[in-house]
């Protein structure tokens, strides 16, 4: 059954904070989850390729969090949060969706897994990893 890419992000979103509580392969998880509810590629492909990008990237993920929100150390924030920027910051790396959709998409599951914050937070903190983003690419296309 083809449920969409916004059910493949949801997919995602629960087997990293499942990750993070179980300390459990986040690969195998998405594999998992995804079996249990019958996805189909390629919304299948899209999770499993957004877990890879943030398992392989997870140290430089952390290290945008914490720059774009420097009075929240990770630690300190919610495991629900946390795992929402990583997620939409994976995607941002990866350059494949508009910034401003995989924004909108990140803050949209905050609003109903989060707290009644995490929403503003997710939006605040992607909005500035993305402005980053767009800076660091500017000054590697000037080099």
């Amino acid at each position: 059954m083809r449920k969409g890419r916004r059910f493949s992000r949801e997919i995602l979103l629960q087997s990293l904070y499942e990750a993070d509580f179980g300390q459990r392969d986040l690969l195998k998880l998405v594999d998992e989850r995804t079996a249990e509810v019958g996805m189909l590629d390629p919304d299948f492909q899209f999770a499993r390729h957004l877990a890879f990008a943030v398992s392989t990237r997870v140290a430089e993920i952390d290290e945008r969090i914490a720059a774009a929100a420097r009075q929240w150390p990770i630690g300190q924030m919610s495991r629900i949060d946390v795992a929402l920027l990583r997620l939409g910051i994976a995607e941002l790396l990866l350059g494949e969706v508009p910034a401003p959709v995989t924004i909108n998409e990140a803050v949209e599951l905050a609003k109903r897994y989060g707290s009644d914050a995490s929403g503003r937070f997710v939006n605040g903190v992607l909005g500035t990893v993305s402005r980053s983003l767009v800076q660091d690419a500017a000054v590697a296309e000037a080099d």
